[in-house]
């Protein structure tokens, strides 16, 4: 059982990495203007949806690396970010390829941090 869970984690992790990366391709396309305007959600914009997926994966991270102490690798990393609760609409990242950067390195240490966990699964 605890190896299907290991393999669960990790498959996880790179459905997530790969899906955000399509879905940046796709992005990359639009009009930079499209991204931004506010089309009356929550969050605003395409890019303030994609601002606050990003911000929960480092809030996720960080929360992870101060509780697990075999976790506290992703600290020196999500720290370079240092976010903190906004309001929904303001934005961290206004471009998209600033965007995409830090969604690549945070992807990369998700997926190290799932694969740790995955490693520490003890189903009993």
């Amino acid at each position: 059982m605890a190896e299907n869970m290991k393999k669960m984690f990790e498959t996880l992790a790179k459905y997530n990495s790969r899906t955000n990366q399509k879905i940046i391709k796709i992005l990359e396309r639009m009009e930079p203007d499209k991204l931004t305007q506010d089309f009356g959600s929550f969050f605003g914009s395409i890019l303030g949806i994609l601002n606050h997926l990003l911000t929960a994966d480092i809030f996720w991270l960080r929360g992870f690396g101060k509780s697990i102490s075999s976790l506290d690798f992703v600290l020196p990393i999500v720290d370079k970010f240092p976010v903190e609760r906004k309001p929904p609409k303001e934005l961290y990242w206004t471009i998209l390829k600033e965007f995409k950067t830090v969604r690549v390195e945070i992807d990369t240490v998700s997926s190290t941090t799932w694969f740790a966990i995955s490693g520490n699964v003890n189903i009993t």
